[in-house]
């Protein structure tokens, strides 16, 4: 199993763009993948739910509301 982290402070980087993308291939490339979105704004968790092609293989986390893990 592979963990990555997409971290920084500053906003506006890239940060969901990157994860997004990496998890997208992943997943395409036949590998289990969790997306953990620890973004108040939630872009990561919405961009997967719209995702319907990738719906069972990407699983979207809201890491804010520890309820969901």
């Amino acid at each position: 199993m592979k963990t990555v982290l997409v971290a920084g402070s500053k906003g506006g980087v890239g940060k969901t763009t990157i994860a997004t993308n990496l998890a997208a291939h992943a997943a395409l490339q036949g590998q289990r993948t969790v997306l953990a979105d620890a973004d108040p704004q939630g872009s990561s968790t919405r961009w997967a739910q719209r995702r319907a092609s990738l719906e069972s293989a990407v699983l979207p986390i809201d890491a804010t509301r520890r309820r969901n893990w």
